[in-house]
């Protein structure tokens, strides 16, 4: 499963990079990606 996470987290921050700006926290987007996913 946290290999699925980390594909997902990786697509989310190299397609979705608005989300990272909204996260505010660009260079630990695949960590809050990975956070917000594993709740």
């Amino acid at each position: 499963m946290d290999k699925v996470v980390d594909v997902v987290a990786e697509f989310l921050c190299s397609s979705w990079l608005i989300f990272c700006f909204s996260v505010s926290i660009k260079q630990n987007c695949h960590e809050e990606v990975r956070v917000m996913l594993s709740k």
